[in-house]
């Protein structure tokens, strides 16, 4: 079967937002709900920490960001950190415990998923911190049209972006102690990536 490029990432978007991505959250309302009931229960923030970081609401100290003038093909690009599995986990599980909570199974690799992009957003001030599958630096962009057969390649790397090449979110963008933070926390430097999909 040969179907182009637009075609195979359409369907490897519908089969995440089922669930089948470890790295992205399912649309079920009974999971979102029971998540709430069970996070609400909980404080997340350190009991030494008097307050949450301010929100990137000031201008004047936003980021200096450049986005790079590379042909897409109309994807939009992102701008943050490159996670795993592994350093979604253990970045979780560490912090949890920080707050004096374990967390039983069955939640695990979602339920670190959920508090990692929460206690990141409590530490930093950071408001706006979303999951997407990009391609990997260096690698072929590949246009819409472009045919592709069985096997398909593999999904790219996922990424915690904290900003986008879209001017709604780049002029809201974190401000230079926001991401000097989150660079603290993952001991690496944000990049630019194009988003795998459309």
């Amino acid at each position: 079967m040969i179907v182009s490029y637009k075609q195979w990432t359409d369907f490897r978007g519908h089969r995440s937002r089922r669930g089948n991505d470890i790295l992205l959250l399912p649309s079920s309302t009974y999971f979102h709900r029971v998540m709430a009931e069970s996070l609400s229960k909980h404080s997340l923030r350190p009991p030494q920490q008097s307050s949450r970081r301010e929100p990137n609401n000031d201008p004047v100290r936003l980021i200096e960001l450049t986005i790079p003038q590379i042909n897409t093909y109309g994807r939009r690009m992102y701008y943050g950190f490159e996670i795993n599995k592994e350093w979604v986990a253990s970045y979780s599980q560490r912090e949890c415990r920080k707050r004096g909570y374990s967390p039983g199974s069955p939640p695990a690799k979602l339920f670190d998923l959920t508090i990692s992009l929460r206690i990141l957003s409590e530490d930093t001030g950071i408001r706006k911190i979303v999951i997407k599958t990009v391609y990997g630096q260096g690698e072929r962009i590949l246009p819409p049209d472009a045919p592709m057969s069985w096997p398909f390649p593999p999904s790219g790397p996922k990424i915690f972006a904290i900003c986008s090449s879209h001017s709604e979110w780049f002029e809201k963008r974190p401000t230079q102690a926001q991401v000097d933070r989150m660079k603290e926390i993952f001991g690496m430097e944000p990049k630019w990536w194009v988003y795998q999909g459309f």
